[in-house]
């Protein structure tokens, strides 16, 4: 009877035991030590701040502030985190001449999940960008990414002013000295500025096909010529050209 006892109890020790190391083995949670950012819209002068945000599907904002704190900021620290002037609020407008930057408060999105607790062992990107994380606890990060100064915001183009060109001399050659506005650029597949011989003008100023020709780079200009240039533009960024 006692041995059959003893037995008994040494089964019901084993099988606690082997309960106990499902029960472990089950709710081991995963660490998290890279996050990726993505969505958010970069400060544009005149522009609100937004707070459009995709995060990966293992965390979330954390509940003391689940939103995206923007500020403006005079340096970062050596760390990456920076030195706050002001927090935006959601009627502030982004100013030329201000850098600015945003602040996420993360937490894991579920108890499957833990943080790493230290910040050299985290990757973090903002639009594919790498960003600071500073490390709090195994359920809490801050995450900090600094733009610096706003871009301006798109214009519609409808005026272009050209200088720097210089005239044509008799005996020189071809000057690709030109200066535009900082909203266009070369065309990219032509970036040069193109000189040519004219005899005629169309009436929209079009130089005429006849007698049209291209100037190379070392041909100089001769006297009793008409010359002229072109240049094939496009906008920069998020600029257009109106239509």
């Amino acid at each position: 009877m006692k041995r059959n006892l003893l037995k008994g109890l040494a089964l019901v020790l084993l099988a606690t035991l082997l309960l106990m190391m499902g029960i472990s083995t089950a709710f081991a949670e995963t660490t998290i030590n890279t996050v990726s950012v993505t969505g958010i819209v970069e400060p544009q002068v005149g522009n609100h701040p937004s707070h459009s945000i995709t995060l990966p599907d293992n965390i979330q904002l954390d509940s003391i502030r689940a939103e995206v704190i923007w500020y403006s900021y005079s340096s970062v620290s050596a760390y990456g985190n920076p030195n706050v002037d002001k927090v935006l609020t959601a009627s502030d407008v982004f100013q030329e001449g201000t850098k600015y930057g945003f602040e996420l408060i993360l937490a894991p999105a579920s108890s499957d999940y833990i943080f790493a607790t230290k910040a050299a062992d985290w990757s973090a990107t903002v639009n594919g960008k790498p960003a600071t994380v500073q490390t709090r606890s195994k359920t809490r990060i801050f995450l900090y990414y600094n733009f610096g100064e706003p871009t301006a915001a798109p214009v519609t183009i409808d005026s272009i002013a050209i200088t720097g060109i210089i005239e044509p001399q008799v005996g020189q050659t071809p000057s690709q000295s030109v200066t535009f506005p900082e909203n266009v650029e070369f065309w990219s597949s032509v970036q040069r500025v193109i000189w040519y011989s004219y005899e005629g003008l169309y009436s929209s100023g079009v130089p005429s096909s006849t007698g049209l020709t291209t100037l190379s780079a070392s041909d100089t200009f001769v006297s009793g010529k008409k010359y002229g240039i072109e240049v094939i533009l496009q906008p920069k960024g998020e600029n257009t050209f109106i239509t």
